[in-house]
């Protein structure tokens, strides 16, 4: 039989030994391997191919928007030439409508006998008499 202080023995030992697993770190299996840092050789090539896509995206970047300033000059060089066009257009018509207006105003003194200066077209009716006697 196990005498009371035999078993008190026992129950201290248990019981120091449960503090002193519950302190120790617990292994949980292998740890899980960290990436392994690059050498400097390959970070500097990294880097420069990032450093050359950047620049390249910049240039295109560039060229995208000279292109688009270009575009935009060429549409306002073809507005002012419609504008001036349309201008044209407009006095043609002007003029021509002035014309018309004039040339019946011509034919309006001609049928009164008065030329544009008020005089009478007494001169052209006599060359018209000429013309028909020869």
């Amino acid at each position: 039989m196990i005498t009371g202080s035999a078993l008190g023995i026992k129950i201290a030992t248990l019981g120091l030994a449960c503090r002193y697993v519950a302190k120790a770190p617990r292994d949980d299996g292998p740890v899980p391997p960290h990436p392994m840092p690059l050498d400097a050789e390959e970070e500097e090539e990294e880097e420069e191919e990032e450093e050359e896509e950047e620049e390249e995206e910049e240039e295109e970047e560039e060229e995208e928007e000279e292109e688009e300033e270009e575009e935009e000059e060429e549409e306002e060089e073809e507005e002012e030439e419609e504008e001036e066009e349309e201008e044209e257009e407009e006095e043609e018509e002007e003029e021509s409508a002035r014309e018309e207006d004039e040339g019946i105003e011509n034919l309006e003194e001609d049928e009164d006998g008065e030329d544009e200066g008020g005089a009478e077209k007494e001169e052209d009716e006599d060359e018209e008499d000429e013309e028909d006697e020869q």
